[in-house]
């Protein structure tokens, strides 16, 4: 891919829940910050415009925001006069720099399918994968990436356009495989797939 798609790090959210360091607190202030950065990872912003989004007093927006500053997720410069402070998120800028370097790879390599899955997603599809999507199939976080991206890999190679759909079938077959003990890798997967083609190849002369 010659072009770089914007790539929405909100989604990074989910590596902060993992954290046992930071509150769900926390995570709402990394959110509204993503958000207000929208596809880049600095914005602009005021304490008491960030407290009045969160509902939050400033003592306790201060007390969690410390906390992600202390992870090493977020890092703030002070502007001059009443024009707020740049925060930088720290995690989002760290991926930016993973993604610009993986759209050079290819999207079935064993790097990059052991990215998360909006990241995946987008990259194969040029779509994000929105937070409520995320949501609607959290359940995918309890399984390997390979297995997720890989599937949605299946999904797109028979021409599935719609995020819902996809998801959906990628579900589906992803939990096929999980089910099954003798698949743990990619490689076992397409070895399956192999050994079931070449048989209903052999069905199929045995008709004829």
């Amino acid at each position: 891919m010659a072009e770089l798609k914007p790539i929405n790090y909100g989604y990074t959210f989910a590596r902060l829940s993992k954290d046992s360091r930071i509150g769900f607190q926390a995570i709402a202030i990394y959110d509204v910050l993503s958000s207000l950065a929208g596809d880049e990872y600095k914005c602009t912003a005021t304490v008491q415009e960030l407290c009045e989004m969160l509902q939050m007093t400033p003592k306790t927006f201060f007390k969690y925001q410390n906390d992600l500053i202390a992870a090493g997720y977020l890092s703030k410069k002070r502007q001059g006069g009443h024009n707020g402070n740049v925060y930088t998120l720290e995690l989002a800028k760290a991926v930016f720099k993973d993604i610009k370097r993986l759209y050079s790879k290819r999207l079935d390599s064993e790097e990059v399918l052991n990215l998360p899955a909006p990241y995946y997603f987008e990259l194969c599809t040029g779509k994000k994968l929105t937070k409520d999507l995320i949501h609607l199939f959290k359940h995918y976080y309890e399984l390997p990436n390979w297995a997720i991206n890989y599937a949605i890999s299946k999904a797109l190679d028979q021409s599935i356009n719609n995020p819902i759909e996809i998801m959906l079938y990628a579900n589906s077959i992803a939990e096929k495989w999980l089910d099954d003990p003798s698949i743990q890798t990619k490689a076992d997967v397409d070895e399956q797939e192999a050994e079931y083609y070449k048989q209903r190849q052999l069905e199929k002369e045995g008709w004829e």
